[in-house]
This record gives C-alpha cells, sequence and structure tokens, in this order.
C-alpha cells in the first residue's frame, strides 16, 4: 500500500471491542482532519462457512473453539454488560433490518437488458487512486498506431511506443 500519497493504514482486532473503537476513531479522525485517505483493516474470525455446504471441516476443533471464543457479538455483548442496553440495540439492529428488507422488496426488479451493464469498463482509464500509468508523448505521429477513438498527432500519447519507466 505504501504506493498510495498519504494512505494511513490502521490493523486493528476487529473481535476487541475497545481495540475496534479506537482504531475507527482514529480513521475517522483523519479523514476529517484532511489529512488523507485511510485504509482501516479489521480482522475478524469466521464462525460459519461462506455456504451451506461450507462446513468447516478443513478446521480442527480446537481451531473452531478458539475462534468461538472471539465471536464479536458475544464479545461486544460481554463490553457492553448491561443487559437493557443489549437488548435496545438488539431491538434497533432488528429494526433497521426489517426497514432495509421492506425498502428492498418494494424496489423495482432490475431491467433485464440491463444484464450486462457494467461487466467490461467502456470508458477512459481513472486519473485517480494508485500510481496511474504515465504515458510519453509519441514522437512518431501517424494515424496507424494511435489510441483507439484518438486522433493522432504529434501531441498524442500513443499506447504502441510506450514504456514503463
Amino acid at each position: 500500500m505504501s504506493c498510495f500519497a498519504n494512505l494511513l493504514t490502521i490493523d486493528a482486532d476487529g473481535t476487541d471491542p475497545e481495540q475496534a473503537w479506537q482504531a475507527i476513531s482514529q480513521a475517522v479522525e483523519h479523514a476529517r482532519s484532511g489529512a488523507g485517505p485511510c485504509l482501516l483493516q479489521m480482522r475478524v474470525v469466521r464462525l460459519t462457512g461462506h455456504t451451506f455446504i461450507d462446513d468447516q471441516s478443513y478446521k480442527s476443533s480446537t481451531e473452531r473453539l478458539a475462534e468461538t471464543e472471539r465471536d464479536p457479538l458475544e464479545r461486544l455483548r460481554s463490553y457492553i454488560a448491561n443487559p437493557d442496553k443489549w437488548g435496545r440495540l438488539v431491538e434497533k439492529v432488528h429494526a433497521e433490518l426489517a426497514t432495509a428488507q421492506a425498502e428492498a422488496e418494494a424496489s423495482p426488479e432490475p431491467d433485464p437488458a440491463q444484464v450486462r451493464s457494467a461487466l467490461f469498463y467502456e470508458g477512459q482509464t481513472p486519473k485517480q487512486g494508485g500510481l496511474a500509468r504515465k504515458m510519453p508523448t509519441c514522437r512518431q505521429a501517424a494515424i496507424t498506431h494511435s489510441q483507439p477513438g484518438r486522433a493522432s498527432t504529434s501531441s498524442t500519447q500513443c499506447a504502441r511506443h510506450w514504456r514503463r519507466k
């Protein structure tokens, strides 16, 4: 990630409520201050398989037990320690999920004609993010080797003559 200018990277244990709160607070403060972007990597355990077929038999029973003890929800429940507060939080989450589900079910079905839209990139390469390739000005002005869709002139940036420095 060192290729991104001013990118603050924060790595934290996402199963530890205190550490997660501190890391999130630091990331938000950094971003809001205008100091640059932040990549927040929160490590959590995967307690169930990706699908109903994945029974995680590739993990030992010791490993599965250790991961269960690091369950982020159970650790958050212990951290909050107040059963009433936890109950209100659970009710709030259930209400938000019910609202989101109702909105999703009320939205129209996607247009089948758009099934292939955005499948492949169709446009100019973005000028942001990471290390953008820089193409030198082509010294050979010939329409036969200019970039597709661009007229060739002496100032054309030509993909054929571009070489990574």
